[in-house]
């Protein structure tokens, strides 16, 4: 069946387990206050570092956004006084700095930091502060500072300085924690020197939550002078710079980039309002506007909603965060709204624009890769898709289309690798599950199928996507009261022509006639509303057609098929045309072409005859020889 018309995703969040660094017995003794819990050295010192990266970064660059921190107080504590290697007596110390810094650019690990207020809701708060210090420091010429990428694998791990360092090739570690409530913000930070584990300094920070970015730029600072690296006026006024003055607008901000990573209906209306609610507190927060335009665009992406209006409004926040235009994710909402705008090759040059800017960046290559395929140029499609593994090899969304490209292929051992490879990195994945669930339709394995979309609807279910999906697959099996209730629940969540397709199948197949004709025409209304922004995709120019013939209007399609020969716009999935020719003569046409075009699809080996077999869309040739020999039942001769 066909897929939805855009399937664009970005990047999970990941887990927020932290990264442990275990110092030596015979190394300097942890900072801490009385009574305080003791607290990873090296991910405290993520947490001052980059907490100054972080503000920033999180602004133009967050990728997870946050949370908002426990209400337990904490106590007044002075701002830290850095003490330099010399000061502490250290000269040998700051000697080995100077020379490493010296003959070459120091390597900064800043791992994920811990989450100080005991609650797991509010992990997102540390991971997001992370990796937005990462950005920050990452702009520090100086400085070379791995990627979130790189340091994510070992989030969770217990691992010395040494052996830290070693496996991530870096000269040091900077680790921490963070906690926050509504008024307070504490923040932990320990930078390690790898070559002799030695402890270059801690810092704590108790101060008011308005001092946040302040902080942040306190500790992208303490970073730098810890390397002996001067900034560069630019790199200085870049790290002074704040994204908002309104403390309770950035809070709601990382919430958005929280929810809006996680890429469910329900997750992308909660990011709606954590967008919304923060431009409401700054008006000019350029950021939000960015991602308020993701999210609006992430719905016609997953299928969810066509209301043109909400490209409309994409446009203008985009045009109203122009400040924010040189950002990644700011090109990328471009991108994905010129494709929208059903420019392809604008599309594409946006995205190749944003690999320009960030070569090492596996996102900017991911979304060039999925733009590709969406344009039929797979062999370049999986090029970028797989440069994105190369740079992040746990790509759970890379890996996905990889999946999808290699079953519309006709590879399905390769397909199940791919799937299978992202579910080992992100087991609850609901882009993954989706995919998978549907492929194995396909290739008729529905109980596999059941199964992953089962998983899936457990985690979300509110999901119509999901339940979609579902109700088709029990629909292939003849669970036909399961199969309309699902899909009803489905058609009903949103207006999409797919699932009034499904659920009018069912109903005819359930006896409901009245009932089918009315999902019927519901679709084919719903098709025209996204024809009038597609007015040449093959997918849907083939499923109007086969619309009109279940519901009469067509009684030969040869007309049709003629008006569409010239279309030669390609698809993803080249058995597009030829599945819909099937299902077109199956009820309106030629028998004998219906079951030439049908081993045409088998030929392709994209669709398994299982599936046809089960697909109501051949009801009326199911006992004809040709139709038998074709799905596997006829006798063995």
């Amino acid at each position: 069946s066909a897929g939805q018309k855009r399937s664009l995703s970005y990047p999970a969040t990941p887990s927020c387990a932290s990264t442990k660094v275990v110092p030596p017995k015979s190394g300097p003794k942890k900072e801490g206050a009385k009574g305080k819990k003791k607290s990873s050295s090296v991910l405290y010192v993520v947490v001052g570092a980059l907490t100054v990266a972080a503000v920033l970064a999180v602004v133009w660059f967050n990728k997870n956004p946050s949370v908002e921190g426990p209400s337990e107080e904490t106590v007044a504590v002075p701002a830290p006084v850095i003490a330099p290697p010399e000061a502490a007596g250290d000269a040998e110390t700051s000697a080995k700095t100077q020379q490493v810094v010296g003959q070459k650019l120091p390597t900064v690990a800043v791992l994920y930091m811990d989450n100080l207020s005991g609650d797991k809701t509010e992990d997102y708060f540390a991971a997001g502060m992370t990796e937005d210090i990462i950005h920050e420091l990452a702009g520090i010429k100086k400085i070379k500072v791995l990627s979130r990428y790189d340091v994510l694998p070992f989030k969770g791990q217990t691992l010395s300085v040494s052996d830290m360092g070693k496996q991530l090739k870096a000269d040091y570690l900077l680790e921490g924690a963070v906690r926050k409530d509504k008024k307070q913000l504490r923040l932990t930070a320990h930078l390690h020197r790898v070559a002799d584990q030695t402890l270059l300094w801690s810092l704590r920070y108790d101060r008011p939550a308005s001092d946040v970015f302040a902080v942040q730029s306190e500790i992208a600072d303490s970073v730098a002078g810890a390397l002996a690296v001067t900034l560069a006026p630019e790199e200085k006024s870049a790290i002074a710079k704040t994204p908002t003055n309104n403390i309770d607008a950035y809070d709601h901000y990382l919430r958005g980039r929280h929810a809006l990573a996680r890429r469910s209906e329900e997750d992308n209306e909660q990011a709606e309002k954590s967008f919304r609610r923060a431009i409401t507190l700054d008006k000019d927060f350029t950021a939000a506007q960015t991602d308020l335009a993701r999210t609006l665009l992430q719905r016609p992406d997953w299928g969810w909603d066509d209301d043109p209006k909400l490209l409309t409004e994409a446009e203008q926040l985009l045009r109203q965060a122009s400040a924010d235009s040189m950002s990644l994710d700011h090109i990328n909402a471009r991108g994905l709204l010129l494709s929208f705008r059903n420019d392809q090759q604008g599309a594409i040059r946006m995205r190749r624009r944003a690999v320009q800017m960030a070569p090492e960046d596996p996102d900017g290559h991911y979304y060039l890769g999925v733009i590709l395929a969406e344009s039929a140029q797979l062999d370049e499609a999986v090029k970028e898709l797989r440069r994105a593994i190369e740079l992040k090899p746990d790509h759970v969304h890379a890996y996905r289309w990889l999946g999808a490209i290699s079953h519309w292929s006709g590879k399905p051992v390769d397909a199940d690798k791919n799937y299978r490879k992202a579910l080992e990195y992100e087991p609850d994945a609901i882009s993954v599950l989706l995919y998978y669930g549907r492929a194995r339709i396909e290739r008729g394995n529905f109980a596999g199928a059941d199964s992953l979309l089962n998983r899936a609807i457990a985690l979300r279910p509110k999901s119509f996507n999901l339940k979609g999906v579902a109700g088709q697959s029990a629909m292939f099996q003849g669970r036909l009261e399961e199969a309309v209730k699902l899909l009803d629940e489905a058609a009903n969540k949103a207006p999409d022509w797919k699932q009034y397709l499904w659920l009018g199948q069912a109903q005819q197949m359930a006896g409901k006639k009245t009932a089918s004709e009315k999902s019927l025409r519901e679709a084919l209304k719903l098709i025209g509303g996204v024809l009038a922004q597609y007015p040449d995709d093959p997918t849907l120019l083939y499923a109007k057609v086969y619309l009109r013939c279940l519901l009469g209007e067509i009684k030969d399609p040869d007309a049709e098929y003629k008006r569409l020969a010239s279309n030669t716009k390609k698809t993803a999935n080249p058995t597009i045309r030829y599945y819909y020719m099937a299902a077109i003569d199956a009820h309106c046409g030629s028998e004998d072409r219906a079951i030439e075009n049908l081993e045409r699809v088998v030929k392709m080996n994209v669709l398994a005859p299982a599936a046809i077999a089960a697909d109501p869309s051949f009801a009326k040739i199911k006992n004809s020889p040709g139709f038998l020999k074709l799905a596997g039942k006829a006798p063995s001769s």
